[in-house]
């Protein structure tokens, strides 16, 4: 798949003029980009969505939260099967 990916990036490169091709990272932010679609750049801060640092804490925050859910239907459960044996008893 790598491979593939890297022959089609060439035959892009190959197949369109180098005046209409922008090869762009956004680690390079709002600049590069503008400036190739002949506009002002936004006077906001490039947006980051995929941040490792929030993405690790987005995904310690479900891990939290999952464990709370486990440990409160674990707690419903083991309520549920109390009182069944109280009442059988």
């Amino acid at each position: 798949a790598i491979e593939r990916y890297h022959q089609h990036i060439a035959e892009v490169k190959a197949a369109v003029p180098v005046e209409q091709l922008l090869i762009y990272s956004v680690a390079q932010g709002w600049q590069p980009l503008c400036a190739f679609l002949g506009i002002p750049a936004p006077a906001t801060e490039f947006p980051s969505v995929n941040d490792r640092a929030a993405m690790q804490r987005r995904i310690h925050g479900m891990t939290y939260a999952a464990y709370i859910i486990l440990g409160l239907a674990a707690s419903v459960l083991g309520s549920v099967i109390y009182c069944v044996a109280h009442m059988l008893a």
